[in-house]
């Protein structure tokens, strides 16, 4: 993961932060020995909790958790059946200024084997007055009822009560829950929610909780009867309510706790941000703690973790859908969306709050050729959440497209097909893209996107089948390129541009497909309903992008100054023709065509050659393999050179549009 940053200031004068810099989901795979986990949080210094969960082995199925307040090798388990606190040195073994350290104990870091290596999951929560705070204390159970307050500055959302004494009371953790005040649950069962007595009690005013003896199940109790004094962990999450102090403004929330109530279909929760971790719980009756990340993917396929007693990741299909304004649960599942039943959750935003200052933080390209099984084919040193690969090699080769939203399935810009399964597939790393098996190509190339605002967004949505319908997106500006693709469907990819249009149409009357050569087409409503996009939605008809019920994956592209560019020239038929950019460097990808005439989708890439001389390219909207037997372009600092070779890219009376990337 890269650890450049920009510096950012709020409108009070102080350095901006970020949820990147006080929450990670992180993944990794063992390796039975030791680890440095960097996710750019900030344990040593601030403080913080680190959970970790193994995915994929029973050997390692517990949920660990560690905490600056307790120290380094101390864990407890949120799904044990017996014990408290557990010393081993061989677990996490230090915090760090940007993430933490893993011993070779096999549940934080087995290795497992070549061909299924162990896999783990790791969330790290640092100590903020507007986010998370975790606090050791000492009560009894014959004194009287002991205070303690939350150490936040926000409204608190929910709190988790540990004993670190009491080997008897195992699992037995009391959860606190804004939405359920008065009741209580635990967080290591599916036990339903309890009513608590006046002993247990949290007072929204001071922002403390009373704690005695305070539950009328024993076997929850906080401190046991024949005990004189526990020491207690407590873990407070926040609710920011519009209130939040985070982000380049310093105004923008990023963690709430909320309710909303299932419908037994397709339910919507709005929390102002793109949701990046989801805790649900059932409100009603005894169910699971479901979590979900975006790490792993909550997009099209959604994984879970079972925190009271889960071995391994669960493949839910279509249950949970990061969107850019929350999450969406499409489900009937009693445990996420049982009709009229409500539903608590801990919802934190995904990390996608700092506009970059370096292309290759957020843009990234790479050969294949790894050969160890645990490594991404390709790297980037950041997490892809938009990735395509192609085969150079000859025969038929499809241009393959993973999304973090679509973690488990692929598309193919060539073709109209549904989403396919990329069984076997790892697509989740967090410094690099895919990986199938030990017998890739070495021949296979990859563009790999993260999402930052400015400059690229992947959104998600299900279509309602009505004109004028408008869609959210995290960008921050408005888009200038958006590609559209219906998932389940063989629909072509529809692709808007800012700069279609021909004096008649303009460009939101305009659209081309990825997967064909047609020139531009136009109508009156066309599929942006006549309406150009914004800086926060893109609007759509009742059409093939909008088809009622379908889901539909759209890539978002804008210019950023100095890192990318969204244009258009007109070609004169010269060759050595300067397209400026704004660039210092010169592009290290070109995607052009003409958009007046029927042509080719041209792909360029500084990792296979744009030189003086001929360039490899590929065509999207083909499983052609790679052509390198023409000079269509060359290099310029400020952007990229276009010549007349076979008239594809500078022919007079065609204009072109374009898409580079520094």
């Amino acid at each position: 993961m890269s650890n450049t940053k920009k510096l950012m200031m709020t409108a009070a004068g102080g350095d901006a932060v970020n949820v990147e810099d006080v929450f990670s989901a992180y993944a990794y795979d063992g390796n039975s020995s030791t680890q440095t986990i960097t996710n750019g949080i900030d344990l040593d210094g601030e403080g913080g909790m680190v959970w970790i969960k193994g995915r994929n082995n029973s050997d390692n199925s517990d949920h660990l958790l560690f905490d600056t307040e307790r120290g380094a090798t101390k864990w407890i388990r949120t799904n044990a059946t017996s014990g408290t606190e557990i010393t081993n040195t061989n677990t996490l073994t230090g915090f760090n200024s940007d993430g933490f350290d893993v011993g070779s104990y096999v549940y934080v870091n087995g290795s497992g084997s070549a061909s299924f290596p162990d896999r783990f999951i790791s969330y790290a929560f640092r100590k903020h007055p507007n986010f998370f705070n975790v606090k050791k204390f000492t009560t009894s159970y014959n004194t009287e009822p002991h205070t303690i307050s939350t150490g936040l500055d926000s409204d608190l959302g929910m709190a988790w009560f540990r004993s670190l004494d009491n080997s008897t009371q195992g699992t037995k953790w009391t959860v606190w829950h804004r939405e359920r005040q008065g009741y209580y649950t635990n967080i290591g069962s599916t036990i339903n929610w309890l009513q608590s007595d006046s002993d247990f009690a949290f007072n929204t005013s001071t922002q403390e909780f009373t704690l005695g003896y305070p539950m009328s199940d024993a076997g929850s109790r906080l401190v046991a009867g024949n005990q004189e004094t526990q020491e207690v962990i407590g873990y407070f999450f926040a609710h920011n309510n519009n209130d939040g102090v985070f982000g380049p403004t310093g105004d923008q929330d990023i963690i709430k706790c909320g309710k909303y109530t299932g419908n037994s279909a397709t339910t919507e929760v709005n929390l102002g941000f793109k949701a990046g971790f989801v805790l649900i719980k059932h409100v009603n009756a005894n169910s699971p703690w479901l979590l979900y990340d975006l790490t792993r993917g909550m997009g099209q396929q959604s994984l879970k973790l079972l925190p009271p007693y889960g071995n391994r990741d669960s493949d839910e299909g279509d249950t949970i859908t990061s969107t850019s304004t929350g999450f969406r649960i499409i489900s009937n599942s009693y445990d996420t969306n049982s009709s009229g039943n409500d539903y608590c959750y801990m919802a934190i935003r995904a990390g996608d709050m700092e506009t970059p200052i370096n292309a290759t933080d957020v843009f990234a390209m790479d050969w294949s050729g790894n050969a160890s099984a645990t490594d991404p084919w390709f790297t980037s040193d950041f997490p892809v959440d938009l990735g395509i690969h192609h085969f150079r090699a000859s025969g038929a080769n499809n241009h393959i497209v993973t999304t973090r939203d679509l973690q488990g399935y692929y598309l193919k810009t060539n073709k109209t097909d549904a989403k396919a399964a990329l069984t076997g597939a790892k697509t989740d790393y967090m410094d690099g893209y895919f990986n199938l098996s030990l017998s890739q190509d070495t021949g296979t190339v990859a563009h790999m996107w993260k999402r930052a605002p400015g400059f690229f967004d992947s959104v998600n949505y299900v279509g309602n089948g009505t004109a004028g319908r408008t869609v959210s997106h995290n960008l921050g500006v408005a888009p200038e390129m958006m590609w559209i693709k219906a998932t389940g469907l063989s629909y072509d990819w529809m692709v808007y541009h800012k700069d279609l249009g021909n004096g008649t149409y303009s460009a939101h009357q305009s659209w081309l497909k990825l997967n064909a050569t047609n020139a531009q087409d136009f109508d009156t409503d066309a599929f942006w309903n006549n309406t150009a996009p914004t800086s926060t939605v893109f609007s759509l008809n009742n059409n093939t992008v909008n088809q009622s019920g379908q889901n539909f994956q759209a890539y978002l592209f804008a210019t950023l100054p100095g890192i990318s560019k969204v244009g258009s020239y007109t070609g004169n038929g010269n060759s050595g023709r300067v397209i400026d950019c704004g660039f210092s460097t010169g592009a290290r990808f070109v995607l052009a065509r003409s958009y007046t005439h029927a042509d080719n989708w041209f792909l360029f890439d500084s990792q296979r050659g744009i030189v003086a001389g001929n360039d490899p390219y590929f065509r999207l909207n083909t499983n052609d393999q790679e052509i390198t037997n023409a000079d269509l372009i060359d290099t310029h600092s400020s952007g990229f050179i276009v010549n007349n070779a076979n008239g594809d890219l500078n022919d007079t009376g065609r204009s072109y549009i374009f898409y580079a990337v520094a």
